[in-house]
């Protein structure tokens, strides 16, 4: 009888703890196989509910046959109601909440109180209106979302990757409902509740659809460079932090420090690829299924480059008052065009370029990773790692 008691113990709680480690940070510790996140998810609530029934079973079979203490069946029913309660509330509606219909904006005069000018803001915009998320606060809710004039758009950002991405907030038609699930690989997983279907951020490509969300071109900047270039911008209100706020960021500054030096904090990356330090952040960019990256310090020797990636042609320009670099289009009106000049927001005296989607400011070990095949485009006295 107590044989039959401990396998149904461990045939109870041993899935519901793995699906609970698998969609927690802790679970990349283990570096566990992608398929395994993505199946359990899927199959969370018929998992969750065969445990509660197998849990139910093992009360009545201990009350029949008493073969453990009672102090065995309350910690067996705390794992059990813990597990779930990590599983469905606490990871994706508490810990990482995301406030794609809920985020708050307000002006950059109200912004001024609680930004220093050097401050680093994610940027977006989308027909004509802007918005800055601070980078410091988008680590908490990791997705946030709002509508550009029509334009329903979210903005996501994965602390691991130090990567921002734009994407739409409508899916198959309809408007998502966007939820952090999940880190594969170092980059951030989020689920649409609406359809379903999960996303991988450094994709953008959906797990069980494989099918691609449109993506907005994010600039990275310090905060007094988008008051002087969006003065009628907005800028996302996140200054009343609650306790797991704090409790959040203290892990993230403490834990992180070795991750942002190069040495990643879960051991799920391949690390094969040694032209670059590990740490460094690039710009990312993908045209015509060819992939790029690009060091700051090329970008800011060379303030405007014309480039060719996958038959494209690219302009890339670095704006030293604003500290900030863009990456346009090298066309007008469907033909190539040679640019000598081009401001912040793409104009040029033939006429405005096309902002490109890139990867701004992603780390290396996470570029190289997800992108093998991956050009390089650096300085000459820039080495990789020995």
């Amino acid at each position: 009888m107590r044989t039959l008691f401990i396998l149904l113990t461990l045939v109870t709680i041993l899935p519901l703890v793995l699906g609970a480690l698998l969609l927690n940070d802790v679970g990349q510790l283990f570096n566990l196989p992608t398929s395994w996140v993505f199946n359990f998810y899927y199959y969370r609530i018929q998992i969750s509910i065969a445990a509660c029934i197998l849990a139910i079973l093992l009360v009545i079979y201990q009350h029949i046959h008493k073969v453990a203490k009672k102090s065995v069946m309350a910690v067996l029913l705390l794992v059990v109601a813990g597990s779930l309660f990590l599983t469905h509330t606490f990871v994706p509606d508490v810990f990482l909440r995301s406030i794609q219909h809920t985020a708050q904006y307000t002006s950059i005069q109200v912004g001024d109180e609680f930004l220093q000018g050097g401050d680093e803001v994610l940027v977006l915009v989308v027909n004509g209106v802007a918005r800055a998320f601070p980078r410091q606060w988008m680590r908490l809710p990791h997705l946030a979302g709002d509508d550009f004039a029509g334009g329903k758009v979210s903005m996501s950002y994965c602390v691991l990757s130090d990567l921002p991405i734009g994407f739409t907030s409508e899916y198959e038609g309809q408007i998502t409902d966007y939820k952090v699930i999940a880190q594969v690989h170092n980059n951030l997983v989020f689920v649409d509740r609406n359809s379903g279907e999960l996303f991988q951020q450094i994709t953008g490509k959906g797990v069980y659809g494989n099918q691609d969300l449109k993506q907005y071109p994010v600039q990275r900047m310090p905060w007094h460079a988008f008051r002087s270039l969006y003065p009628d911008g907005m800028v996302l209100a996140y200054p009343d932090f609650n306790l797991l706020d704090r409790i959040s960021t203290y892990l993230f500054d403490r834990e992180l420090v070795d991750h942002y030096a190069g040495k990643p904090l879960f051991p799920t990356l391949d690390l094969k690829d040694d032209r670059l330090p590990q740490g460094e952040h690039v710009l990312g960019i993908k045209a015509g299924g060819e992939y790029l990256a690009v060091t700051k310090s090329f970008i800011e020797a060379n303030t405007l480059h014309m480039i060719q990636l996958g038959g494209e042609n690219i302009v890339l320009a670095w704006f030293p008052e604003y500290e900030t670099y863009g990456v346009f289009k090298g066309e007008l009106n469907g033909k190539p065009v040679m640019v000598n000049q081009v401001d912040p927001y793409g104009q040029t005296p033939e006429g405005k370029l096309e902002r490109l989607n890139t990867f701004p400011g992603v780390f290396w070990m996470v570029w190289s990773h997800w992108f093998p095949e991956t050009k390089l485009l650096k300085m000459k006295s820039e080495k990789g790692v020995p």
